[in-house]
């Protein structure tokens, strides 16, 4: 069984090992931190041998809330060799604006921030104004919990539209649970109704995404499909989108969070010379990365 990058940015998502205290609605990993215990060295000992592997190209935190304990956060991107973004909501906290700086002053490259018509929670903490505070590329996820409304939208962004904010996004998420391969890049009707408001740009996305890009004169906003899966299998092929790791460092080719030794092995190029690699003889990038961990340059 042969594993190969599915998308030229392939990320490894990271689960930090420290839960928030938002109860999101839309949040599919609190039982996560339930059930699993937290190990801050393992997650580092994963994200060095990340840094490693040519084939993945950024990494992405994740929780739980990865703002909600800067200092922990910290050993984990001075830990990392390559492009950070962090998913957040951002913690409750008095003191929004030193969360801020150190967004700013970190080698975050970018922030997901999730924030919902149907459901307030971080509003009072991180107001629309702070949005302006914030110098890194901003992208703002809606997750859809209702039926898409795009009246009630147009007014959910209209404060965001005023600020005219400088590299920002506004990401609709459809649910995943309703989407498959076979309606994977069918154009729905939030997309219909988007297009009464925007003009349409472009679509674009990997196996297991699409992504229909609309703006206007002040704003960028996407559409943004995904299947609940990362690996895409073709006969002896599985093409990987994302590598994850839990909170207690362990690795996995999916959200099913099934091992797979063979995988791990793709991950971190555990193969030696008496291997059969003669499925990536054609793969120059992954021969040479393994001809490099066996000290052949």
């Amino acid at each position: 069984m042969r594993y190969i990058s599915g998308r030229n940015n392939l990320s490894c998502t990271i689960f930090v090992p420290w839960d928030c205290k938002n109860h999101c609605r839309f949040c599919t990993s609190k039982h996560m931190y339930k059930e699993r215990q937290c190990d801050m060295d393992a997650i580092l000992h994963q994200i060095k041998k990340m840094n490693e592997n040519p084939f993945i190209k950024e990494f992405v935190f994740t929780g739980g809330e990865p703002l909600a304990d800067l200092e922990k956060l910290q050993i984990l991107l001075d830990a990392c060799q390559k492009p950070v973004y962090v998913n957040t909501t951002f913690p409750m906290t008095d003191d929004i604006d030193e969360v801020i700086e150190f967004v700013n002053n970190s080698k975050i490259n970018g922030i997901n921030i999730s924030r919902h018509m149907h459901q307030k929670f971080a509003e009072e903490v991180l107001s629309e104004y702070s949005f302006y505070e914030i110098k890194k590329p901003i992208k703002m996820n809606v997750v859809l919990s209702k039926e898409f409304d795009v009246d009630e939208f147009m007014r959910f962004i209209s404060p965001f539209r005023e600020l005219k904010l400088r590299n920002f996004l506004i990401c609709i998420r459809a649910d995943y649970r309703y989407i498959n391969k076979d309606n994977l890049k069918n154009r729905d009707d939030v997309f219909d109704k988007l297009m009464t408001k925007f003009e349409y740009s472009h679509s674009g996305g990997c196996m297991v995404c699409n992504d229909d890009r609309f703006y206007d004169k002040d704003l960028t906003i996407s559409y943004h499909r995904g299947m609940e899966s990362s690996v895409v299998a073709y006969g002896n092929r599985r093409y990987v989108n994302d590598v994850l790791v839990t909170i207690d460092g362990m690795i996995y080719k999916d959200w099913d969070f099934k091992t797979d030794t063979e995988f791990e092995r793709w991950v971190y190029g555990d193969f030696t010379l008496e291997d059969d690699v003669t499925e990536y003889e054609n793969d120059e990038q992954f021969i040479s990365w393994l001809l490099h961990k066996n000290g052949i340059n």
